[in-house]
């Protein structure tokens, strides 16, 4: 039975609210101080009704995002995206928008493949241009959850999980930071082979996965955000996947678990494209860095 009901404006401001049942939690789940008429995120305190922080960022904010490096603003000023839990920097919604995101994304590989395509090969471009020549690739370490569906086309959906170590530096000095991040991937395209019309796969993808990236761009949610593509080949319950998502590139070796039926003479090349959003980033900034 529901006591009391809370209806807030984009930053967490309440509009209106019902009930009397004494509740120290409001806005997105945050520790709400009653006294102070502020919410307590960790790191510093917020007041919703200006959308800002009453403390100084004790995170300096990244090179590659302007408005991280705000010291005041709640969620790069877009708190219909972005939550600030930690009080140090903003990151993308997680679990309430993804199912609607998904909704979103499928529809949109469907409507506009040739630009989504497009897209995709521009961005590999960049990535193979800028990884071109000594020490230009940063690594990512991470892995990929996800379905695989196979009869006549493919399709694909799941999670990309990873992180990586960079360093920033302005005449030798510097910080090194880790950067982790979540993005989902939606894709859609063609499965050919012996028995890709008449044997419907169901694969469930859970990989270790390495993908490189320009070092210029940076690691922040934008790194993997954008086009996909997919390229693999399948003999039996064992594959091998080439892609790029958004500006990485990336293989996985897969032994995966096909849920029905067995097909393990079956022989297949995909190719997919699709889109990747962006759901999560954090950043943790590790050390200082002087000149040698």
């Amino acid at each position: 039975m529901v006591t009391d009901t809370y209806e807030y404006g984009a930053y967490g401001e309440v509009l209106s609210a019902t009930g009397a049942t004494e509740n120290p939690y409001l806005y997105r789940g945050e520790s709400w101080d009653s006294e102070l008429g502020l919410q307590y995120l960790r790191s510093r305190y917020y007041e919703p009704e200006t959308g800002r922080f009453l403390n100084t960022d004790p995170f300096e904010g990244m090179v590659e995002s302007p408005v991280s490096r705000h010291r005041y603003l709640y969620g790069n000023a877009n708190p219909v995206v972005f939550e600030d839990p930690s009080g140090e920097f903003a990151s993308t919604l997680s679990a309430p928008a993804i199912a609607s995101t998904l909704s979103v994304a499928l529809s949109t590989v469907y409507s506009v493949a040739a630009p989504i395509i497009g897209l995709s090969v521009g961005q590999a471009t960049v990535s193979v241009v800028g990884q071109t020549g000594t020490n230009n690739s940063l690594e990512w370490k991470g892995d990929i959850e996800g379905i695989d569906a196979n009869f006549f086309v493919s399709a694909n959906g799941g999670i990309l999980s990873a992180r990586a170590l960079a360093a920033t530096r302005i005449f030798g000095y510097g910080l090194s930071r880790r950067f982790s991040g979540k993005w989902m991937i939606v894709t859609d395209g063609i499965n050919t082979g012996a028995l890709a019309s008449i044997a419907p796969n169901l694969a469930f993808i859970d990989n270790n996965v390495t993908l490189t990236s320009p070092r210029i761009i940076g690691a922040h949610p934008g790194t993997f955000t954008g086009g996909v593509l997919f390229g693999g080949a399948v003999s039996g319950q064992f594959s091998i996947i080439t892609f790029t998502v958004g500006f990485g590139i990336g293989r996985f070796d897969d032994t995966i678990d096909v849920a029905a039926p067995s097909t393990d003479f079956n022989t297949a090349i995909n190719l997919n494209a699709g889109i990747s959003l962006p759901i999560r980033g954090e950043e943790t900034r590790l050390e200082q860095i002087t000149p040698e």
